[in-house]
């Protein structure tokens, strides 16, 4: 059987949510896959990779996925997924400054088309609003360069105009403004 045969095995199962034997489809796919196949642009090599990392996230393995996603990210270093599933990697260390400039990373790459061509798991508004809603915010407020991170968002919105970037600069302000909001705040007890 095909690695490209293998990997359609593995997807099907993937939808089945039988997890052990798609990986079992992968593991056989990625080891059909020619040394001279194994390139940035063979999107089927890249896909296999990217369920692998997937799939052993799935299963509580993220030392396994970033195996795969490393690979990926030295292959194609814009590619959605294996950008995201590195940004879940640096959540579970606690590696939140990392994280946000690998956010920013990410968004980057959808916003300059890197998914283009790529079926991706990672590339979607289920994502995006994960992001928004928990990544974004909780790295944001554990990072310790704020303001750095700050210019770099207000270049890239000033630079690409991408209403994502400006969706980062929204949550940024945001918890700017609450964090003065509490400072004040504690000021002037302290005062009183």
């Amino acid at each position: 059987m095909s690695y490209l045969a293998n990997l359609e095995t593995a997807v099907t199962y993937i939808n089945a949510k039988l997890t052990d034997r798609a990986q079992e489809s992968l593991f056989k796919a990625l080891a059909g896959v020619p040394d001279e196949d194994k390139r940035a642009d063979n999107p089927v090599y890249l896909r296999i990779l990217a369920l692998l990392g997937k799939t052993h996230f799935e299963r509580n393995d993220p030392g396994g996925a970033l195996k795969y996603v490393q690979e990926g990210l030295a292959l194609r270093p814009n590619h959605p997924d294996f950008l995201f599933m590195n940004i879940l990697h640096m959540w579970g260390q606690g590696r939140h400054e990392e994280m946000f400039s690998a956010v920013i990373t990410y968004i980057a790459a959808l916003v300059t088309g890197g998914a283009e061509g790529l079926a991706c798991d990672f590339a979607n508004e289920a994502t995006l609003e994960e992001l928004f809603k928990t990544l974004v915010p909780k790295s944001y407020r554990k990072s310790a360069g704020k303001a750095e991170m700050k210019a770099v968002v207000e270049k890239m919105l000033a630079a690409t105009n991408s209403p994502l970037f400006g969706r980062v600069c929204g949550i940024m302000n945001e918890i700017d403004a609450e964090a003065e909001d509490a400072g004040q705040a504690g000021k002037n007890e302290q005062e009183a």
